[in-house]
């Protein structure tokens, strides 16, 4: 009977095969916006599949770590709003057409190792470099606030372009 926010983060580190254990900070980002959000919501977090397992075994996220076996696509349909950072997951969300935040933190850190699909500028939903930041637009978010026109243009924008074809059928 909740809503659900899911917060799916990729991957840091240098590399994919020895990747950070960031499960200290998503568990962080996951208190953070349960905060802000309320207990009409339940916000639950999908960890990148190369650090699942690091994730299950800090028990940073009991009770909020969405399955690794759960195949994406259900997490996502799920899901009433998204929070992601430079993950691909987002592409996948587009075509639901619901809210996504961005926490954008390491921004400098991460464009210059990985690289940006496309500049942050550009992305379709509403952006945080804060953890503070984003405890605000989640807020608005389940205070039912409308989102921003540009955030819906540029979702529409982004569904047009790379998920034309996702309509259901």
């Amino acid at each position: 009977g909740r809503r659900v926010l899911l917060y799916a983060p990729t991957w840091n580190g240098e590399s994919f095969y020895r990747p950070s254990d960031t499960s200290a900070e998503v568990a962080e980002v996951v208190q953070t916006l349960q905060q802000a959000v309320g207990p009409q919501w339940l916000v639950l977090a999908k960890t990148h599949q190369v650090v699942y397992d690091a994730a299950v075994e800090s028990g940073n996220l009991a009770g909020r770590l969405v399955d690794n076996d759960i195949p994406t696509n259900l997490v996502l349909a799920a899901a009433d709003a998204l929070v992601t950072d430079y993950s691909s997951i987002f592409f996948d969300y587009l075509c639901l057409d619901r809210p996504i935040l961005f926490l954008l933190s390491d921004l400098a850190d991460y464009s210059e190792s990985r690289g940006l699909y496309e500049h942050p500028d550009q992305l379709p939903g509403s952006k945080a470099q804060t953890l503070g930041e984003l405890a605000e637009l989640a807020q608005r978010l389940a205070q039912d606030e409308p989102e921003p026109a540009a955030d819906v243009i540029a979702r529409e924008q982004w569904r047009q372009k790379y998920a034309p074809l996702d309509d259901g059928d």
